[in-house]
């Protein structure tokens, strides 16, 4: 409330890798009165390493799903993957409930970013 009441236009969440804490974010803060559009962060996991500083600094959580399929994979190359394909399956819940944007924290690094905005253009939820 804090930032809307010193002018923000929109709010940009924290990272998370469950949409339903967007959900439950959005809702309680429309119950507290707050209009402004709130747009997901979200970040395709790049590495182990990148994923435990960010979880640790951010306090999200991963969902079991997601971690034991990142504790079985067998490298990076492996995570990336399977993180920029979590992102994008996420992507398309939040576009097709009317979020107001996306939100990528990205480490500087583009590829990622690209592949997702890619798949959702070709899935229809982006206008290209």
């Amino acid at each position: 409330q804090l930032k809307v009441d010193s002018g923000a236009d929109f709010l940009i969440t924290q990272l998370f890798f469950d949409n339903r804490f967007y959900f439950d974010l959005v809702a309680r803060a429309r119950v507290a009165g707050i209009k402004v559009p709130i747009v997901p962060g979200l970040m395709p996991v790049p590495s182990r390493r990148s994923l435990a500083v960010m979880t640790a600094m951010s306090g999200a959580t991963v969902p079991p799903d997601l971690q034991s399929a990142i504790d079985a994979a067998p490298d990076d190359d492996a995570i990336r993957a399977l993180g920029v394909r979590h992102c994008i399956a996420q992507c398309a819940e939040l576009l097709e409930a009317g979020v107001p944007g996306l939100h990528f924290y990205t480490f500087n690094r583009a590829r990622a970013p690209i592949e997702i905005l890619a798949a959702l253009r070709g899935q229809q939820l982006l206008a290209s």
